[in-house]
């Protein structure tokens, strides 16, 4: 089963990072839907059994999954 996630890297991440971090996430099966501007991230979808590893790659500061968040 995969997941949706949202991926942070560290505010000091290098470019080089960022492309790494991409790499390492497409490489572990994977697919990016939306790089982000506001911070240095992307989201995307991953098979669950490969997130744990992928938190790993150098750069990154936060992996959370993504999810439907309500006001009341």
């Amino acid at each position: 089963m995969s997941s949706k996630y949202i991926v942070r890297l560290k505010e000091d991440a290098t470019e080089d990072e960022l492309n790494n971090s991409i790499k390492s996430f497409e490489s572990s099966g994977g697919t990016i839907s939306r790089h982000h501007t506001l911070f240095k991230g992307f989201t995307g979808e991953i098979p669950d059994n490969k997130i744990t590893a992928f938190e790993a790659t150098p750069g990154i500061e936060a992996v959370e999954k993504d999810q439907t968040v309500h006001i009341n």
